[in-house]
C-alpha cells in the first residue's frame, strides 16, 4: 500500500484510479491476438508423416516414447 501511495502522489492520482489503470493494463495485455503465421508449431502441422493410424491417440509415445 505504501508503493502504491507513493506513486500515486508521483503521478498525482488518487490510488484507486493508479490500481483502475494497473488493471486496464493488465487486460488489454490478455487481449492481444496470437499471430498463428508465425509460430512454429502451427507451421509444422502436416510436416511429420508417420505410418499409424493412431497417432491422435498415442502422440506422446510417438514423440516422447
Amino acid at each position: 500500500m505504501r508503493m502504491l501511495k507513493l506513486e500515486a502522489k508521483r503521478k498525482q492520482l488518487a490510488v484507486s484510479e493508479l490500481i483502475r489503470e494497473a488493471i486496464d493494463k493488465f487486460l488489454k495485455t490478455r487481449e492481444k491476438r496470437v499471430n498463428w503465421d508465425n509460430d512454429p508449431l502451427i507451421r509444422m502441422v502436416g510436416g511429420i508423416k508417420l505410418n499409424v493410424n493412431d497417432a491422435s491417440a498415442k502422440h506422446d509415445e510417438y514423440l516422447c516414447g
